[in-house]
């Protein structure tokens, strides 16, 4: 999407069931209502995390740091497909769903209600192509992320999406 591009996202209910639709801009007007998006956890080798800080042209949470790559799923898109561009869009990264890992669905509550469909993908450290949407990119580590943390400039769908992969990590070992 670019700047002032307008798009119609799924609203679904407390079962993660799409139930309707509604504008994009429009949902933070619409408190009852709850969005479904999809994200991904970008790790290296050594285990450090590509977190992305959101333009300052994004009404949630600009300037504050942000999962690798996420969006809000459209009307008439699955969450793959969602993840899929966004990563594309995001960060000029060509995967296929097949390179991604599963995390599965987890639930927050924030300025919005959102279920976030969490992926992981591991990789060696690139440099992202970003576009407007992405201020600027970092590899953190573990102690760079919770200084981050300890900032209060990192969104809760970040906080949530990592927790989901390191979950997902742990029932691995």
């Amino acid at each position: 999407m670019g700047i002032g591009e307008i798009a119609e996202i799924v609203i679904v209910d407390k079962n993660n069931k799409i139930i309707g639709k509604i504008l994009d801009k429009d949902r933070l007007d619409h408190k009852e209502i709850i969005s479904r998006c999809s994200v991904v956890v970008i790790s290296d080798n050594e285990e450090n995390i590509l977190l992305q800080k959101r333009s300052k042209h994004k009404y949630i949470y600009p300037f504050w740091w942000d999962n690798s790559a996420g969006g809000i799923l459209k009307t008439n898109q699955t969450d793959n497909e969602c993840i899929i561009e966004e990563l594309s869009e995001e960060l000029g990264i060509n995967l296929t769903i097949t390179d991604l890992e599963d995390c599965g669905i987890t639930y927050i509550e924030h300025v919005t209600k959102e279920f976030i469909h969490v992926y992981k993908y591991k990789t060696k450290q690139f440099t992202p192509k970003i576009n407007w949407e992405v201020e600027d990119t970092a590899w953190m580590n573990s102690e760079e992320i919770e200084k981050t943390i300890k900032s209060g400039k990192i969104s809760p769908v970040c906080l949530a999406a990592m927790k989901k992969a390191e979950e997902k990590q742990k029932q691995k070992n």
